[in-house]
């Protein structure tokens, strides 16, 4: 084999090569994924709770598709497969303006994982800062379903308790109605 004939081969493997990355879009890149932050807002009277929800990357679609009722929001959150839910309290500030507090969810799916992978019911943190892990478990969630959790917030500095229900949809639609008719409207 010459020079030449080695030369012609590589151009015509560069050129076959291109050819086919070109012809299938290119190379794929992994699907975005939208890490959602739930903002547990217990600086409220009484023991309720309210929320704010803002995404990462800021604006992302979430996967509610067309008309679904009830309308998302925080308390009736729709994620998409692969997305990532996390939640920070917000509570009463001491004199020293910090929040402590400690916040706790239970899920009665194990629709989440833990920070290291493993499908999980509970999180838990304190003093304002996020709960770690809660990305979707993509093949044991079931899509299109309400799933139940309960949100508790203990806030230290007014030695109060906070709770409540809300739910996440994972998926897109219109969730299937609760058997147990407490859905939030």
């Amino acid at each position: 084999m010459n020079f030449r004939s080695v030369i012609v081969r590589s151009v015509t493997s560069v050129l076959l090569i291109s050819a086919v990355v070109f012809a299938t879009g290119g190379p794929k890149s992994p699907p975005l994924h939208t890490v959602w932050t739930v903002t547990v807002d217990a600086t409220g009277s009484g023991h309720s709770l309210t929320y704010a929800l803002s995404s990462n990357p800021s604006g992302a679609p979430n996967c509610s598709g067309l008309n679904p009722h009830p309308s998302p929001s925080a308390s009736y959150l729709y994620i998409c497969p692969g997305d990532t839910v996390q939640w920070v309290a917000k509570t009463k500030t001491n004199q020293s303006g910090e929040m402590k507090s400690e916040l706790g969810l239970l899920h009665e799916e194990c629709i989440l994982l833990d920070k290291w992978g493993h499908s999980h019911q509970s999180f838990h943190a304190s003093h304002g800062h996020p709960t770690e892990g809660g990305a979707t478990d993509d093949p044991c969630v079931a899509l299109k379903v309400p799933h139940k959790y309960y949100a508790v917030v203990f806030d230290k500095v007014s030695n109060q308790w906070h709770y409540d229900d809300p739910k996440i949809i994972v998926g897109g639609g219109s969730p299937v109605p609760d058997p147990g008719g407490s859905e939030k409207q």
